[in-house]
């Protein structure tokens, strides 16, 4: 296909006014859209049960069922998480509902990621309705979902336990509500709009700043006098603030608290100030190619990218490039779109709404941690609107264009090709998933050979901070952060996980000295040994000394990571213990002898 019968297709196989007729005047295909969900759902389901690993790229969806367990056995407020207010309500009654039908009972990673594949299959939904009421072809919307469906991480956050697919399914809704209605918009559909958005960030909290301004400009941006324009982004902080008014109330009328409580509740919800104060919050040069590699990976791969790791792993160097490629295509198709229908209202609307959200989400994700799937899809949700334009081309090649010379009918002829070729991103990310493959059989036995090997009532295990293996030990052995120097003398009473953390240093101490905050790692390893317990050191703490100082990158300056090896080969010693088959070496820490 040319260049330029690709321009026929995407920019001329339609009028400006018919583009503009777009939207909710004409019926919605909500019988299609119950399809897309239910297959969608149904194939997340069957992937899932084939990869046996919900907790691929990250194991954040095992932190989140400990704190999640509270809310299936006692749910109270002493639990509630103003960064996740509606998750962890809302999964928890729907994973005791799992468990009194008999589905996978105690297990609330696996139910969490099964509720995550039809939350999946519900946004995928949404996208079909989107582009039906856009471009108004069925085979060209189902094309759609087949291509952003397949996006790694939307692939990614369908089939594992991590919260973040929820939110994400709610703002997209909300935003692909706003590109159709923002151009003209009326009181009830600003208002539909914003309480959609607001179920969003209250089941995800950091999920409020990457789309929240862009859909204000939008709306004050759109055709009106200059009190329509003010008033309209008014009217959504009003609606988008009904909910958390509603979950405030209910607390004040059940927990017993007095009013201020209640509106300090209030308030939090609106700033939890998450990762504020925090190692991840913060700009440092290092994020700069992170956030590259992770809008990459989103397209292609779906690794939650380490540092230098473009440098060290030929596939995900080739990911990267591939993705960056395929990123810049969709990125270059949408705004050459955007900028010859920029007299369409509805198309400078949803430029305004996704472009904004791209610019926003970046900055943001900047500051936070941008190459983490769950800061990365939200900035993103673009590329619907491209793949729809990339649909759009492959299936309709020259039925409206004018023919440029004489290609058209071949284009007609290569469109099974055309078509094989579109869908490529969609089997090379099943693919790589695929090659995860039973990773939670793997790390539970992993976690279970190293309960036998270690007895938990007289071991403190010494991790880098950021291991899998982690979580899954935290999760199975009861694990708590109670730090050394708080133990009682070992044996402990009860056979639990015991953890010091090196990188929960700088992230809960940012504005320490790296000196302090070696010492700090030093006196917490002292405690343990005075207490008697064996420290043993895995994963992560091992690392080689580039390796060690690159994965503290994200949270600390190089200094904290050198001060910290330093500090440890001045004090401790390490003696083999333990070669575990799947994790690698364990090693005792030991006092160096005094001269």
């Amino acid at each position: 296909m040319s260049a330029d019968d690709l321009v026929n297709v995407l920019y001329r196989d339609r009028p400006q006014q018919a583009l503009a007729r777009d939207g909710v005047r004409r019926p919605l295909d909500w019988r299609g859209a119950a399809v897309v969900w239910l297959v969608s759902s149904l194939f997340l389901l069957a992937f899932q049960a084939y990869l046996q690993n919900v907790n691929i790229a990250t194991s954040n969806g095992l932190w989140q069922s400990v704190e999640l367990r509270p809310w299936v056995e006692r749910p109270s407020w002493a639990h509630f998480d103003a960064a996740n207010a509606l998750y962890y309500p809302v999964y928890g009654f729907l994973c005791r509902m799992l468990g009194e039908l008999g589905v996978l009972p105690g297990r609330l990673w696996q139910q969490m990621a099964e509720l995550n594949a039809v939350s999946g299959g519900l946004g995928l939904a949404a996208v079909y309705l989107f582009v039906m009421a856009w471009l108004r072809r069925r085979s060209v919307a189902v094309l759609t979902v087949l291509l952003y469906g397949g996006s790694a991480f939307y692939l990614l956050l369908s089939v594992i336990d991590e919260y973040d697919i929820v939110p994400d399914v709610f703002v997209l809704a909300a935003t692909l509500m706003a590109c159709a209605w923002f151009a003209r918009p009326r009181v009830a559909q600003i208002a539909v709009v914003a309480i959609v958005f607001s179920i969003g960030w209250l089941f995800g909290w950091h999920f409020l700043f990457p789309s929240l301004p862009p859909l204000l400009l939008a709306l004050f941006l759109a055709t009106g006098t200059p009190v329509q324009r003010v008033a309209r982004p008014a009217l959504f902080l009003l609606f988008m603030s009904i909910l958390p008014l509603a979950l405030a109330a209910i607390y004040f009328s059940t927990s017993g608290k007095p009013l201020p409580s209640a509106v300090a509740f209030l308030i939090r919800l609106f700033w939890v100030g998450k990762g504020v104060g925090t190692g991840w919050g913060g700009f440092a040069a290092a994020k700069f190619p992170l956030a590259g590699g992770g809008m990459a990976e989103s397209l292609i791969g779906g690794m939650n990218l380490g540092y230098g790791e473009w440098a060290t792993s030929p596939m995900v160097a080739r990911q990267i490039l591939a993705g960056a490629i395929l990123g810049i295509g969709l990125l270059g198709i949408s705004l050459r779109y955007a900028w010859r229908n920029r007299t369409v209202p509805p198309v400078v609307t949803s430029a305004v709404v996704l472009g904004g959200t791209l610019v926003t989400g970046i900055v943001f994700n900047l500051y936070s941690q941008p190459q983490d799937p769950e800061m990365v899809i939200s900035v993103m949700v673009w590329t619907v609107a491209a793949w729809a334009l990339v649909a759009q081309a492959v299936l309709r090649p020259g039925i409206t264009a004018r023919p440029i010379r004489g290609r058209s009918a071949w284009v007609r002829r290569c469109a099974p090709v055309i078509l094989a070729a579109s869908l490529i991103p969609f089997a090379y990310n099943i693919s790589a998933l695929a090659a995860y493959r039973g990773g939670d059989p793997e790390f539970a036995g992993a976690a279970s050979r190293l309960s036998r090997r270690f007895d938990l009532r007289r071991t403190v295990f010494l991790y880098h901070g950021f291991e899998g293996i982690i979580t899954w030990q935290f999760a199975l052995e009861d694990g708590s952060w109670t730090p050394p120097s708080q133990l009682p003398p070992a044996p402990s009473r009860r056979a639990t996980f015991k953890l010091i953390a090196a990188a929960g240093i700088p992230v809960n101490h940012p504005r320490w000295s790296p000196e302090r905050q070696a010492g700090y790692l030093r006196d917490q390893i002292d405690a343990a040994l005075a207490r008697h317990y064996e420290v043993v050191a895995g994963g992560g703490f091992l690392a080689p000394d580039a390796a060690w100082v690159d994965s503290f990158l994200t949270v600390a300056s190089p200094a904290v990571p050198q001060a910290m090896r330093r500090m440890f080969d001045r004090n401790f010693k390490l003696t083999p213990a333990y070669h575990d088959p799947y994790l690698g070496e364990y090693e005792l820490v030991t006092r160096r002898s005094r001269p």
